[in-house]
């Protein structure tokens, strides 16, 4: 059943030093490869970011290369291990699809990135609230293999950075943000929760009391 809430055990602010400077060299990398800022997200598809207001204030933050506070749902275990030695491409679907091809799975909406979270054996479960560093966002509606050949090309050529899968604007769900390199993407946060399930309302009886 879908849970009915989610209640926070504990938060913890994560500081690497080596996987923060991947992170900020990749940055900068970004940065100095437009000549102008990256095209905001509200630009692209219409929407500003759930969770803009997060990073609103953070003199630190790069707008101009779209970068963002987003979640990544994953299993206690493995939360752990991004946060020692960072995001690995090579495990990617691993715990879920890949529709957008192999790449690192991010969501505005924490409720989208717990169903990407495994449960552990204490009933806790873990999310990630990473920095992500977008860069030109290409939109996309649609997924599958189909669009995989022509997203790798769009990498590779540096037109784009990041994908949008805009699954909100085809089938009324949520939007998946995409990002292929390893170093775009920070583990700021460790979130380590539970879920709460609502109790399963008692049948009634037919029976005459």
């Amino acid at each position: 059943p879908l849970p009915s809430g989610l209640t926070i055990v504990a938060a913890e602010r994560i500081q690497n030093k080596d996987l923060w400077q991947d992170y900020a060299h990749q940055r900068f990398h970004i940065l100095q490869s437009r000549a102008h800022k990256c095209t905001p997200l509200d630009k692209v598809s219409g929407k500003a970011l759930m969770t803009t207001e997060t990073i609103e204030g953070r003199h630190d933050a790069e707008r101009k290369a779209n970068e963002v506070y987003l979640f990544h749902g994953t299993s206690p275990e493995a939360a752990e291990n991004i946060c020692s030695k960072g995001f690995k491409i090579a495990k990617a679907g691993s715990g879920a699809g890949t529709m957008y091809g192999k790449g690192m799975y991010f969501a505005e909406c924490s409720s989208k990135a717990d169903e990407y979270a495994q449960e552990a054996t204490s009933g806790c479960c873990c999310v990630l609230l990473c920095r992500v560093v977008l860069g030109e966002v290409l939109n996309l509606t649609t997924g599958g293999e189909t669009v995989h050949d022509m997203i790798d090309l769009a990498m590779q050529r540096g037109t784009y950075n990041s994908v949008l899968g805009n699954r909100e604007a085809s089938v009324g769900t949520y939007r998946e943000f995409v990002v292929y390199k390893e170093a775009q993407a920070y583990p700021e946060y460790m979130i380590t929760y539970k879920r709460n399930v609502a109790a399963a309302p008692e049948a009634f009886s037919n029976s005459a009391v």
